[in-house]
């Protein structure tokens, strides 16, 4: 059975208003997942106002998991009506080695009579989750069609992200290989505003895939009317790998402008780095080595790190639940 496949593979798809919480997720033995969803995937019939909450998805999907599939996936896709939905909640989840692409992944498009796709009502959330040993990105937020709420995600923890995804595929196979990815698609892809903040990313990229954007953050697409806001993160490698990309498939797109922020650390232990640079938005970077300890997948930060009562933040604990002090620390970990 080993090299068979499924298609339209789905774990779990939530209901609306309701909970997906402790459960435990990955392929069956000698399986690939594969096909357009996810160990948690879901639409316009099942996300509204669904909590997805301490669950546990390791090693779901194979080297050949087709690139539409995804660890997780959260979309509305409204083919007529351009539904207002409330927003769903993603936290406290851990996602461990998994070759599906993209860990945390939301992605909407246009289709069917509709105008646009479809919005949320409010916040979309996206924390306290661990992303560990990840095909694609870590966490993706990324629309098309005209997305109008805001994205807030904080306080996650990503190691080793970025690993190679639909490794058979000859012809755009959508390889993706970066810590947290915006895409603001087409003309009118993310109208609101998306929100970075108090996350620490481990490594991202190391196999060095050249021909993808092999960034610690990326902002990509067609559209120029996201506003990405990058606070009080970490970005931590031991390679040459850039720390932020912008990247636009038409010239008269320029993304650089769409993203501020300030109070990031970003380091590489590479000797005369070339592609780790320090992003010329960032006014108050931290550059120096944030002394971060990697135990598995846990995370520890020394106590004389340039990290600690540096962030502004109102976050109340930390990605293990310690309690922020009023002078709280940048990065997830406290």
């Amino acid at each position: 059975m080993v090299g068979c496949t499924e298609s339209g593979t789905n774990g779990i798809e939530p209901s609306d208003w309701g909970r997906v919480v402790g459960n435990a997720l990955s392929d069956r033995p000698g399986m690939c997942a594969s096909g357009q969803a996810g160990a948690i995937s879901g639409g316009i019939d099942g996300i509204e106002g669904a909590k997805i909450f301490g669950n546990y998805i390791y090693e779901y999907g194979c080297p050949n998991t087709d690139k539409l599939h995804h660890t997780t996936y959260i979309t509305i896709r409204d083919l007529v009506n351009d539904a207002t939905l409330a927003p769903p909640e993603l936290g406290w989840n851990y996602l461990k080695d998994n070759y599906a692409k993209n860990g945390l992944h939301f992605y909407d498009e246009n289709v069917g009579g509709g105008t646009d796709c479809g919005q949320f009502s409010g916040d979309i959330l996206i924390h306290n989750n661990v992303v560990v040993n990840q095909g694609g990105n870590g966490i993706s937020y990324e629309s098309a069609c005209g997305w109008t709420q805001d994205a807030r995600i904080y306080n996650n923890v990503l190691v080793n992200v970025g690993l190679p995804v639909d490794v058979d595929c000859a012809f755009n196979c959508g390889s993706t290989s970066s810590g947290i990815q915006v895409l603001d698609g087409q003309d009118n892809g993310i109208l609101g505003d998306v929100y970075i903040y108090n996350n620490t990313i481990h490594t991202w990229d190391s196999q060095n895939q050249s021909t993808t954007l092999q960034s610690c953050i990326v902002l990509r697409g067609s559209g120029d009317t996201a506003q990405v806001y990058v606070n009080d993160n970490v970005c931590y490698t031991t390679l040459d790998r850039p720390f932020l990309t912008t990247f636009a498939f038409s010239p008269s797109v320029n993304h650089d402008d769409n993203i501020s922020g300030s109070g990031n650390a970003w380091f590489t232990t590479a000797s005369n780095p070339v592609d780790a640079i320090t992003p010329t938005f960032d006014a108050s970077p931290i550059t120096t080595d944030p002394l971060l300890t990697l135990t598995g997948s846990q995370i520890s930060v020394g106590t004389s790190s340039p990290l600690l009562e540096q962030s502004s933040t109102t976050l109340t604990h930390d990605i293990y639940g310690v309690i922020r002090s009023s002078a709280s620390s940048t990065g997830a970990v406290q």
